[in-house]
Parts: structure tokens; sequence; C-alpha cells
């Protein structure tokens, strides 16, 4: 992830030094055009960091998914009763975020 944060903030710091990308129209008035070129080095260091994340964590999960035998389907209703108790919580859980994201005017 270092590797390829570094490869694309280079390159990005490379490309708005030639004009070829450029700082969004909503935001440059905001940041000092002496830090453009900067900024977008940055920029794109933090979204190859997201991609490179994303990446590698689906690498992962197909390996373990190849390794472990390729389950045929994953169960849509817990088998045990401490699956049944995580369904629930997890539930309660991501209720609990909407309801206090967005529910509350």
């Amino acid at each position: 992830m270092a590797m390829t944060a570094l490869a694309a903030g280079i390159l990005g710091f490379h490309l708005s030094l030639r004009s070829m990308i450029s700082v969004p129209a909503g935001i440059a008035n905001v940041i000092p055009s002496t830090a453009h070129n900067r900024f977008m080095a940055v920029w794109l260091a933090h979204i190859a960091s997201y991609v490179a994340g994303f990446a590698g964590g689906a690498i992962l999960i197909y390996r373990l998914w190849r390794e472990r035998g390729r389950p045929r389907a994953i169960p849509l209703f817990p088998q045990t009763k401490f699956g049944t108790m995580r369904a629930i919580l997890l539930s309660a859980i991501v209720v609990g975020v909407i309801y206090f994201r967005l529910g509350r005017s």
C-alpha cells in the first residue's frame, strides 16, 4: 500500500506540474496556488491507498475462500445459538447507527 501511495503521489505531482490534472474548481480557491501540485500529489496518494487496500482485501478474501473449499452457499439463517445472538446484535447495531445518523432531526 505504501509503495502504491508513493508511486501515485509522485505521478500526481508530475501530472499536476505539466497541467495534465488540476485541483477541482470547487476547492481551488481555498488552496494556495503554490500548493496545488503538492495537493494533487497527496490526493492521488490517498486515493491509491484506498484502491490498494480494497484490492488487497479482495485478493485475501478470494484466497481464503478458495483455500477453505469454496462453500456452496452462505446460510441465510444462523445455524447455531451463537450465530443467532451475533445476528441479533449486528442487526441492533445497524439499526442504532441508522437511527442516530439519519433518524434524529
